[in-house]
This record gives structure tokens, sequence and C-alpha cells, in this order.
């Protein structure tokens, strides 16, 4: 069998040139295509190369660029750092200068009060101490003094009251053992020259303090109950001083002073309702069982004592009298009363030992003024019986 024909040996003439030229085009194309693809080749690596070296470079240049930035910015910090930290430092020195100088000044306000406070209390010390000196003088220089000389006797009551005025508000110093003490012999001479007034006005100021004071609250008992039992008038005209007596009677009564409580308030009650008995003071008087026994002795011998104005007073006078009749007056409405007194005066010596020496004792001032009388001016005509008046209070009780 004959084998085919191809296109190389079909083609013939024009086809067959246009067939060689199409393959030579097709050849050329080749050529070129591969020429092509390698010069792209080529290019692209260049490319790559130098794309890669751009890349690198541009990195490097954007590192170069970061890191300019962060020297900058670190710069920016570190200045800043030391701007904020010269500040603070600024601002803690300012701090530190501002608390200093308030530390500074506290601490000075701190001694300038404690200064103040050091200066205020020596002088009150000082006043404390002038006041107790002038208290314990003052028996001292009203010693013997008799009635023309009622103005050195007023005048010295008065420096008495002015200290106690300055004192009167300072709790610290009337608070102290001494301010009492002192304060007793004060009342000791007020009450012997019978001194109404300056006595007020010590109750007044530091009424409360003598209260607290057995012997200031005793004696003051019984000047207020002097002066009201002692007076004629009724007793809804001395309206202050029973509010002053009950108030002392109370305070003795808290201080073992119970005999001169219950005394000046048998007193009062009877007085009341004008020396007639009465159920409450039937009670009163049987209230007497119950003081301890020396306050039973001392209860009965005061009232034994009121009983005789000459037994407390050189010369009896209005006051003595109206307690005398009030005692007598008492032993008529209660027999008991009188039964009493006897037998505490007969039961015990001492007291009959007293009532010798007050007897003596009033005998020996009369003798004193009789002869001092004959020594006074002739102008002086006062009867001896007054100028001794003024002695009167010395036995007070």
């Amino acid at each position: 069998m004959d084998a085919p024909q191809t296109p190389q040996f079909a083609l013939e003439g024009k086809e067959l040139l246009d067939h060689l030229a199409e393959r030579a085009a097709q050849n050329a194309q080749a050529a070129v295509l591969v020429r092509e693809e390698r010069r792209n080749r080529t290019l692209m690596t260049v490319v790559t190369v130098l794309g890669l070296v751009g890349v690198g470079a541009l990195v490097g240049g954007l590192k170069m660029i970061v890191a300019q930035e962060m020297v900058g910015v670190q710069a920016q910090v570190e200045k800043l750092e030391s701007q904020l930290q010269s500040d603070a430092d600024a601002r803690a020195t300012r701090l530190r200068d501002e608390l200093s100088e308030q530390v500074r000044a506290a601490v000075l306000a701190e001694l300038d009060a404690q200064i103040g406070e050091v200066q205020t209390k020596l002088a009150q010390n000082d006043q404390f101490e002038a006041y107790t000196e002038l208290a314990m003088r003052l028996p001292e220089q009203l010693s013997g003094i008799h009635r023309r000389q009622d103005k050195y006797v007023a005048a010295s009551v008065a420096h008495a009251i002015e200290a106690v005025r300055a004192l009167a508000d300072r709790p610290e110093l009337t608070s102290r053992t001494r301010f009492a003490m002192a304060t007793r012999e004060i009342v000791k001479q007020l009450t012997r020259y019978n001194r109404i007034a300056e006595i007020n006005e010590l109750d007044a100021l530091i009424g409360d303090v003598m209260a607290d004071d057995a012997e200031l609250s005793a004696a003051l008992v019984d000047h207020y109950g002097q002066l009201v039992i002692g007076s004629p008038l009724p007793i809804e005209q001395h309206a202050a001083d029973v509010e002053r007596l009950r108030r002392y009677a109370a305070a003795a009564g808290q201080l073992n002073h119970g005999n001169k409580r219950l005394l000046w308030q048998l007193f009062l009650e009877f007085k009341q309702h004008e020396y007639q008995p009465t159920a409450t003071t039937t009670r009163l008087l049987e209230s007497t069982r119950d003081l301890s026994p020396d306050d039973k002795i001392d209860f009965w011998y005061e009232m034994f004592t009121y009983s005789d104005p000459t037994l407390w007073l050189l010369v009896p006078d209005q006051q003595g009298r109206e307690l005398q009749r009030l005692v007598l007056a008492l032993a008529e409405r209660y027999p008991a009363v009188e039964e009493a007194m006897e037998t505490n005066l007969r039961e015990n010596p001492h007291l009959q030992e007293n009532v010798a020496a007050r007897r003596a004792q009033i005998q020996t001032i009369f003798a004193r003024s009789g002869e001092s009388r004959r020594r006074t001016d002739a102008d002086e005509s006062e009867p001896p019986e007054s100028q001794a008046t003024r002695e009167a209070n010395e036995l007070r009780r």
C-alpha cells in the first residue's frame, strides 16, 4: 500500500514557499519570544534585585528616621522629666518651707500659750499666797480692837473681801485646802465683829466652797441661825437668810455636824409656829436619840448655852434675849428638854469647866475694857458696855 502524502512532500510551488515562510516566521517569532522572555527574566531579576536593594534601603532609611525620631523623643522625654523633676523639687521645697513655717508658727504659738499659762499660774499663785498671808495675819491685826477703831476693822475686812473677789471665779485655786483654811480665819473675824454684809457677800462669792468645808459650814449655820432666830422680826422677813440657814444646816449635817443641823432646824420650826409645839418639833426632839454620843453632848450643851446669853455674849443684846426666850419656851413646852440639858451638864464635867472658863473670860474682858476706858480720851463718851460689845462675838461658837 502506498504511504500517505505529508505536507513536506505534498506541498509544492507557492504553497511550499508560503509554508516555509510561515515556518521561518514562526521560528523567528519563537526566537523573539525566547529573547523577550530571557530579557524579561533578566529584567525581572534586575528589578527583583533592585527591589530587594530598594526595600532594604527603604527599611534602613525608615529605621534611621525612626531612630532619629526616637532620639528626639527620648531627648524630649528627658527634658520633660528634668523639668518635672525641677518642678517637683521646687514644689517640694516650697511645701517644705511652708510646712516649716507652719510648724514654726505653731510651735511659737504653743510656746507663747505655755508661757502665758505659766505666767498666769504664777500670777494666780502670787494672788493666792497674798490671800492666805492676809487671812492668816487678820486675827493678829484685829486683836484687841475696840469700837473706837471700827474704821480699822472695816478697812481690814474690806481688804480680805477684795482678796476673795479676786479668787472667787478660779476653782483651781478655791479648791485648794489652804484656801479653805485661810477662809476660816476670815469668817472667824467676820462673825466675831458680826459683819453681816461682808458675810453675805462671801456667801454670794464662794458659798458652794464654804458649804463643802465642815468648819465653815458649822460657823455659818451658827451665824445665820443667830441672825434669824435671834431677830425679833417674823421669819418671813428673813427669807434670804432663812434660805442660807437651811443650806448651811444641810451642809453641816453632811459634814459630821448633825447636832447643829438638828438644833437650828428645831429652833426654826419652833419660832415659825410662835413657840408652840407641833408634831414636827416633837419629832425633831425625838431625833436627838439618833445622834452619836458626842453629837448628843454638843447638841444639849449648845442649847444650854443659848439659854443664857452671858455664856456667849459679853453684854446680852436683843439677839441673845430672843434666843434665850426661845430655849426657855421650848423647855417649858417640853419639860424633857430642861432635864436633858441639866443631865448633860452634870454627866460631863468638862462642860462645867467650859462654863466656868467662859464666865472667867467675861470677867477678864470686862476688867480689861474698864482699864482701857480709864486710859481713853475724854471725848470717848460711850459706856464700857458699848465698847465691850465689840468683843462680844469672841465667845460665839
